[in-house]
């Protein structure tokens, strides 16, 4: 195979992948809109394993959104995983791990917020669903501190911020970088046609710039993933 083929090989393959990848999105983000029911999922886990959550994730399975959960007991010397059926509320069999040196103490952990206080910070903040989570020590030294590491999940991108476990403080987001730097918290704007602050499938694809909040909107005849309009591009539909 010639240099140049190889290049064009690569590039169809990454591309197939990116549409991979956002296809999943979409469809975790439609799944999380259904449910939204991290908050009460993670109650369920720590009435039936009390301790001190870690780390959440939340992914498709098939058809299935499945929570995923750490939990450090440290009664117990060990940290507990179980997966989570977001429709049914079904906690898998745990599995255990032991307590990490990079994991907070007792001690620590008394002081600091939970994750679920963590996550609705960023939500507050970012908005709408967080998609993982995890409590990570970071920085050096003297600047050592533990944060909420985090991806919000919004319908064209993912933001990953962070927000202090001691403070609440929420720190600078980046979109596709994490960031712990301290700066003042900043989204970006798009302006009309973009796909920011409306929250909107379709707004990267409008030629007129509705701007409009969601689908199915009066220009649908522009909208490439309506699932209403019955058009040839039908195919972005779920």
């Amino acid at each position: 195979m010639s240099f140049q083929k190889k290049v064009i090989a690569a590039a169809l393959a990454v591309a197939a992948f990116s549409g991979v990848a956002q296809a999943n999105d979409h469809r975790l983000y439609r799944a999380m809109e259904k449910y939204d029911n991290v908050e009460l999922r993670a109650e369920e886990v720590l009435a039936k394993y009390p301790g001190v959550m870690s780390s959440f994730e939340a992914d498709m399975e098939g058809r299935r959104l499945v929570y995923t959960f750490d939990v450090i007991q440290y009664a117990r010397r060990r940290v507990v995983e179980v997966e989570v059926n977001a429709a049914t509320g079904r906690i898998s069999f745990p599995e255990f791990s032991r307590i990490k040196r990079d994991m907070p103490t007792e001690a620590e952990a008394a002081v600091m917020i939970d994750m679920n206080t963590a996550m609705g910070i960023a939500v507050g903040e970012m908005g709408p669903y967080v998609v993982e989570a995890s409590l990570d020590l970071e920085g050096k030294r003297v600047d050592e501190r533990f944060v909420f590491d985090m991806e919000v999940l919004k319908p064209n991108y993912e933001i990953k911020v962070d927000v202090d476990a001691n403070t609440g403080d929420i720190l600078a987001p980046g979109w596709d970088k994490p960031s712990v730097e301290d700066t003042p918290v900043t989204l970006p704007s798009y302006g009309p046609g973009g796909h920011g602050h409306d929250n909107d499938w379709d707004d990267i694809f409008d030629r007129g710039g509705d701007d409009d909040g969601y689908d199915d909107d009066r220009d649908d005849r522009d909208d490439r993933d309506d699932r209403d309009d019955r058009d040839r591009w039908d195919r972005w539909d779920d």
